[in-house]
């Protein structure tokens, strides 16, 4: 007695758990890279507000 899990008539559209595995940790992948760039542009943004505020030191200094 053999047991079909699916029916046939799905063809080659079926979502396996193995696609759905992958597609989870695409999206995962694509959110974490959206996360670190946003971080990355804000400490940029940060780092560089209070720059007016410096002293250049010259050879004479």
């Amino acid at each position: 007695m053999a047991r079909e899990s699916r029916p046939k008539a799905l063809g080659s559209g079926q979502c396996s758990y193995k696609r759905i595995t992958l597609i989870v940790c695409f999206v995962n992948i694509v959110i974490a890279l959206f996360v670190l760039r946003s971080l990355y542009s804000s400490l940029y943004i940060y780092s560089n507000k209070d720059n007016g505020n410096c002293k250049i030191y010259t050879r004479s200094d």
